[in-house]
Parts: C-alpha cells; structure tokens; sequence
C-alpha cells in the first residue's frame, strides 16, 4: 500500500520563485510570464505537474530540507 505524504511549500516573493526554480529544475518552470503571481496563478497546473514530477521520487523530508537550503518555505 501506497501513502501520501505532504509538504507545504511557501512562494512569498520573486526571489523564493527563483530559488525553487533552481532547486526543481524543471524547464517547465522557466517559461516567460511565471517570473510575476499573476502568470503563476494562471498556470497552476503546470506547476502543480512540476513539482508532483519532482517530489514524486523523494522522501517528504528530503523535500522539505532541500528547499529550506535554498531558502523556500516548506514543512
């Protein structure tokens, strides 16, 4: 049996975007209009497929610690 585990990621400003950018690595991620909230509220799925193709093979806290390093809030 499969569980879910959960981590609470945080954007609060352009520069955490930029470092959870750097830290998913995902091109979909670099795409012009999602440097400013509004692109970024418009494109929610993607982002949202991003970061379930970048958590998917990783623990919750490996997650959460490795954004924390880059300086996203995640728990």
């Amino acid at each position: 049996r499969v569980s879910d585990n959960w981590v609470a990621i945080s954007i609060d400003s352009d520069e955490s975007w930029a470092a959870f950018v750097d830290v998913v690595g995902d091109a979909r991620l670099r795409v012009p209009g999602l440097e400013s909230v509004e692109g970024r509220r418009a494109n929610h799925d993607a982002i949202d497929d991003a970061i379930t193709g970048w958590t998917r093979t990783r623990d919750a806290s490996e997650v959460a610690a490795t954004l924390q390093a880059a300086g996203v809030s995640a728990v």
